[in-house]
């Protein structure tokens, strides 16, 4: 019987202790600009969470050995892509505004570590 519990409760010990969480630390920049800002991406399950003021969460829709692409419909039908490129550590970011007097695109790309 002790040995059951101990293994009963050795299980739930491992089931109960999550692995460390990925994440991504990327130098971008934004636009034309060559300035760089820091974007922190954090997995969460089937989505990763960007450590901004208003954490923003980007849903994962596609992920293979090779890249994670995520997704976030904003208020106001801001519309934002980030492929996450394994291999090279590489982020790229498409950011789609509503149209007012035409369609304007924000992007911006960079290098990551990755943890």
């Amino acid at each position: 019987m002790l040995r059951f519990l101990l293994c009963f409760m050795s299980a739930f010990v491992l089931l109960a202790v999550r692995p460390h969480a990925e994440v991504w630390k990327c130098s971008v920049s934004e636009g034309w600009s060559t300035d760089l800002k820091t974007m922190i991406l954090s997995r969460d399950n089937a989505s990763f969470i960007a450590d901004s003021v208003f954490s923003e969460r980007y849903e994962i829709i596609y992920e293979s050995d090779r890249e994670i692409h995520l997704y976030r419909n904003e208020i106001g039908s801001v519309m934002t892509a980030i492929s996450l490129f394994k291999e090279t550590s590489e982020l790229l970011e498409l950011t789609f505004y509503p149209p007012s007097g035409g369609r304007s695109r924000h992007t911006s790309g960079g290098t990551c570590i990755v943890r």
